[in-house]
C-alpha cells in the first residue's frame, strides 16, 4: 500500500514535451485499486514499469476498446498467463502494435496456440500501424477485420481512398493451422508498410490460394521496392482472368519491370482482359507496348494504340500489326471498323491519365464490346457515348 501510494504521489510523465501526468495517475490508481493485480505475483513490477513507461503507452480507465499497459495489469486472462511480465515490458515499447499486441495477450485460443510467442515477437517488431494491422489479421482472422478498418485506411491512404486496392473477402480462409503459417507470417513482416494489407489480403484469398502461380507472385511482390508497381501486380492478381491463364508469369515480370506508369496500366488491363487473353497475338502485343516511346507519343496515337490492344473490335481488326507499327512511329493511321465516330477511347485516356484503377478492371469488359457492337450496328450514336461514358465510370 505505501509503496503504491508513493508512486501515485511523486510519478510525473516521462513525456516532457506533452506531459499528461493525469494519465500517469489514473493508470495507477486503478491497478493499485484492482484486487486481481494485489493478488498476483506481478503487482510491484506492474506498478514500476507502469510508473516509468510514461503516457504513449497508457489509456485513462474505462476506455474502449481496451489496449494499454495499464489494463494489461489488471486482465485476468494475462495475470494467469506466465509470460505476462514478458508482455508487459513488450507492450510498454511498442506504441505502434500496442492495441494489436493486446489484444493477442489477452485472447485465451491465442495464448494457448502453438505459435504463440512467435506471434509476439513478430508482430512486435511492425514496421508501421498498417504492417501490424495486417499481421494481426492474419493471425487472429477476425470478422470484424473489414468494417473496422475504414477509418484506418482513410489516414493512411489518403488520396488512395475509393481505388480498389482493399478488398473486402467475406469467404477468406483461416490460415494458423497450415503448415506453412509461420513462414508466411515472416514474408508479411518484411513487406514494405505501405503494401502489407494487400499482401495479406492475398494470403487469405481463396482464389489467389488456390492458383499455380501463388509462390511466383509472392516471390515476385516481395522484390518489389516501387509501391506503385506493387499495387498494379496486386490489381492483376485478384483477377479471375489472370490468375490460372498461360501468360500470367510472363506478363507479371513484365509489368514488374515497367517503369511507365500508363504503360503499365494498359498492360494490366491486357493481363486481365479476356479479349486480349483470347488474342494469340497477346504476347507479342504485350512486348510491343513495353518497347513503346509512350511519353513522346501524341494523345490521339495513343488512343489508337489503346483501341487496338484492348478493345475486342480493336484486337481483331483487318491489317492490324501494320497499323500498330506506324502508329509506333508516331504516324496516324485511319480506323475503317468498329465504332470511329465514338470517341470512347478519349474517355480511356482519361482514366488512364487518373488515379482511378477501374481502368484496369472495369473499363474493358465483355458488356462494354458487346453493347458497343450491337449500337454501333444501330447506328445509334448518342446512345453508344452514354453507354460507354456509363460503363467506363463503372455504372451498369
Amino acid at each position: 500500500h505505501d509503496e503504491d501510494l508513493k508512486l501515485l504521489v511523486e510519478t510525473h510523465d516521462i513525456d516532457k514535451e506533452n506531459p499528461r501526468d493525469f494519465l500517469v495517475s489514473d493508470a495507477l490508481a486503478t491497478v493499485a485499486g484492482n484486487l486481481a493485480s494485489i493478488k498476483s505475483k506481478y503487482h510491484r513490477e506492474d506498478m514500476q514499469l507502469i510508473a516509468t513507461s510514461g503516457s504513449s503507452c497508457l489509456q485513462m480507465s474505462g476506455s474502449c476498446r481496451e489496449s494499454s499497459l495499464n489494463n494489461l495489469a489488471i486482465n485476468e486472462v494475462s495475470l494467469n498467463d506466465k509470460y505476462h511480465l514478458e508482455n508487459m515490458k513488450i507492450l510498454a515499447t511498442n506504441p505502434i502494435a500496442i492495441k494489436y499486441l493486446y489484444s493477442l495477450m489477452t485472447t485465451p485460443s491465442i495464448i494457448k496456440g502453438e505459435h504463440y510467442r512467435e506471434e509476439i515477437e513478430i508482430l512486435s517488431k511492425a514496421k508501421g500501424k498498417l504492417s501490424a494491422r495486417a499481421m494481426y489479421y492474419y493471425i487472429a482472422n477476425p470478422s470484424d477485420k473489414f468494417s473496422l478498418s475504414s477509418g484506418l485506411y482513410n489516414e493512411d491512404y489518403g488520396s488512395l481512398v475509393g481505388r480498389p486496392f482493399l478488398i473486402e473477402l467475406p469467404n477468406s480462409i483461416q490460415v494458423r493451422n497450415n503448415e506453412d503459417y509461420i513462414e508466411k507470417l515472416k514474408r508479411l513482416s518484411k513487406i514494405d508498410d505501405y503494401c502489407s494489407m494487400h499482401y495479406y489480403a492475398l494470403l487469405i484469398n481463396p482464389l489467389f490460394i488456390n492458383s499455380n502461380h501463388k509462390e511466383f507472385d509472392l516471390n515476385l511482390l516481395e522484390q518489389i521496392s516501387n509501391n506503385k508497381i506493387f499495387m498494379d501486380l496486386y490489381v492483376m492478381f485478384t483477377q479471375k482472368n489472370a490468375i490460372n491463364c498461360p501468360y500470367h508469369e510472363e506478363d507479371a515480370n513484365l509489368i514488374s519491370q515497367t517503369e511507365n506508369d500508363e504503360i503499365r496500366k494498359i498492360m494490366v488491363n491486357m493481363a486481365t482482359n479476356e479479349f486480349s487473353l483470347s488474342s494469340p497475338t497477346h504476347a507479342n502485343d504485350m512486348l510491343y507496348l513495353s518497347k513503346l516511346d509512350w511519353d513522346n507519343l501524341e494523345n490521339n496515337i495513343k488512343e489508337e494504340i489503346i483501341y487496338y490492344l484492348t478493345i475486342g473490335v480493336g484486337i481483331t481488326a483487318p491489317n492490324r500489326e501494320e497499323k500498330l507499327e506506324k502508329l509506333s512511329q508516331g504516324i496516324f493511321v485511319n480506323r475503317n471498323e468498329g465504332i470511329t465516330e465514338v470517341n470512347w477511347s478519349t474517355i480511356l485516356l482519361e482514366k488512364l491519365n487518373s488515379d482511378d484503377y477501374n481502368f484496369t478492371t472495369n473499363v474493358i469488359s465483355n458488356e462494354t464490346n458487346e453493347n458497343v457492337a450491337k449500337d454501333e450496328q444501330r447506328k445509334d450514336k448518342p446512345k453508344v457515348r452514354r453507354r460507354l461514358r456509363d460503363i467506363l465510370r463503372g455504372r451498369k
